[in-house]
């Protein structure tokens, strides 16, 4: 039996840093985000930059190139697909992308999976009371459950974190917290600029407001 090859798509595009938006839903188990990647493309020009995703809904893509002379350029997205065998995200462009400087802008959703990895609740009992918590687990390649990304051991780049959850909410988190603001009932906590890291260390979680 053929083993299927793997393409490594660092390779390819090699991202710096994420500011990555997250908002999960604990009843609905589901959450959106958007993500804004920069980085830079290497190897041979193409039409089309790939990165990581498993069970992601893609709503919009955005692709910018940074250049130093004439400053951001907006690159049409004739269409992005997914491909469920190799985790990927597709973005094709209308025209021949060279190596350097690009900025992605990705809008989607997903599902919150009783499987431990990616974005999981944890069930438990107090007081016999039903109690769930939402926490996460990316390593060793589950990061691209919860965002688009290049998930691989040697991407790492700079994180800046938000999180939006339901007003009294605790959220704990591997990175400090440096703004927290409440909006029409819900908390939107945003995190300072994390050390460049791999993306399975990035980590959260926020246990219901009786648990605080």
């Amino acid at each position: 039996m053929r083993m299927k090859s793997v393409k490594r798509l660092f390779s390819e595009f090699q991202p710096e840093r994420y500011d990555l938006y997250l908002a999960p839903d604990r009843e609905a188990m589901s959450f959106s985000g958007r993500v804004k990647i920069i980085g830079k493309k290497t190897g041979r020009p193409s039409q089309r930059l790939t990165l990581h995703q498993s069970g992601l809904k893609i709503k919009s893509a955005k692709l910018i190139r940074n250049d130093r002379k004439t400053g951001e350029n907006v690159i049409d997205i004739i269409r992005h697909n997914t491909h469920k065998s190799f985790d990927e995200l597709r973005l094709h462009a209308d025209e021949i992308l060279y190596p350097g400087s690009y900025i992605i802008e990705i809008e989607f959703s997903g599902k919150i999976t009783e499987p431990m990895h990616g974005i999981y609740p944890c069930n438990f009992k107090l007081d016999g009371q039903d109690k769930r918590l939402i926490a996460t687990q990316f390593e060793s390649h589950h990061a691209r459950e919860a965002f688009p990304c290049i998930d691989e051991p040697e991407a790492k780049a700079v994180f800046s974190l938000s999180l939006k959850t339901p007003a009294g909410e605790t959220v704990i988190a591997n990175t400090p917290i440096k703004k927290v603001q409440e909006v029409e009932g819900s908390r939107l906590m945003g995190d300072g600029r994390a050390p460049k890291t791999i993306n399975h260390k990035l980590t959260y979680f926020h246990p219901p407001p009786s648990e605080r």
